[in-house]
C-alpha cells in the first residue's frame, strides 16, 4: 500500500541517475518494528446519582494525552458523554498502576479502564435485574436509593501473551535531494504504511 502510493516500484535503480535542475534525486526505504508491551494497572469507576463517571488511576500524564484517552475508552465501553467523564490521575494515593513509559500507558491503564468500566455496567446491570448495552444509570441509582456505584479493577496481560510476538510495524519511503555543487540535502518526500493494531485516536496516530 505504501509502496504503490510513493511509486517504488517505478524508480530507477541506476545511482545518480535522476537528475533535476542542478539536483541528485534518490530513493530509500526503511522498516521498523517496536514492542507492543503491557503492565498490570489498577483503575477505579464510580458513576454517581448526577451522571458523573470518576476514573481513577494512580499513572501520570506528561502531555501525550492519557486523560483523553482514559476519557475515550470509558465512553466508549459506559456509553455517556465525554462531557460527564472525569479522570484524575498522579497520585499515588490512587489505584495502582504503571508509570508514563514504555509507550504502553494506553494498552496498561487502559486495558484496566476497559475492563473496570465494563464491569461496572454489569453491576448496574446486576443491580437493575437486566442485561442492557445501555442501562439508564441514573434512574438505576434514584430508584435503589443509591448515591452512587463504583468498582475497583486490576488489569493484567493476558497469560498466553508470553507465547506471541506483539510489536507494532511500520515501513517508509523517502525522496531525498542531493544538490550537486554544494551537497545540500533536502527530504522531499515521505510516505509511511504503519501497522498499529487498533487506532484509539486517530488524531495523535496522525501526527
Amino acid at each position: 500500500m505504501g509502496g504503490a502510493q510513493f511509486g517504488w516500484d517505478r524508480r530507477s535503480l541506476k545511482p545518480r541517475s535522476v537528475e533535476k535542475d542542478g539536483w541528485l534525486i534518490g530513493y530509500g526505504l526503511a522498516t521498523g518494528a517496536y514492542g507492543a508491551g503491557r503492565a498490570p494497572s489498577t483503575a477505579k469507576a464510580r458513576l454517581s446519582a448526577d451522571g458523573v463517571l470518576l476514573i481513577q488511576t494512580a499513572t501520570s500524564d506528561m502531555g501525550p494525552g492519557t486523560a483523553t484517552m482514559m476519557t475515550m475508552i470509558a465512553s466508549e465501553v459506559i456509553n455517556i458523554p465525554i462531557e460527564k467523564i472525569k479522570v484524575e490521575l498522579g497520585s499515588s494515593a490512587l489505584p495502582y498502576a504503571s508509570g508514563e513509559y514504555g509507550s504502553m500507558t494506553t494498552s496498561s491503564v487502559g486495558s484496566s479502564v476497559y475492563d473496570v468500566c465494563t464491569d461496572l455496567k454489569a453491576k448496574f446491570n446486576e443491580v437493575a435485574g437486566g442485561s442492557s448495552d445501555n442501562p439508564d444509570y441514573i434512574k438505576i441509582l434514584k430508584d435503589h436509593q443509591l448515591p452512587y456505584l463504583e468498582i475497583t479493577k486490576q488489569s493484567h496481560p493476558n497469560a498466553d501473551s508470553r507465547k506471541y510476538s506483539s510489536h507494532a510495524y511500520n515501513v517508509n519511503f523517502v525522496e531525498a535531494h542531493v544538490h550537486k555543487a554544494t551537497g545540500m540535502v533536502k527530504i522531499a518526500r515521505v510516505v509511511s504504511a504503519v501497522e498499529g493494531g487498533k487506532i484509539l485516536n486517530p488524531i495523535t496516530a496522525r501526527s
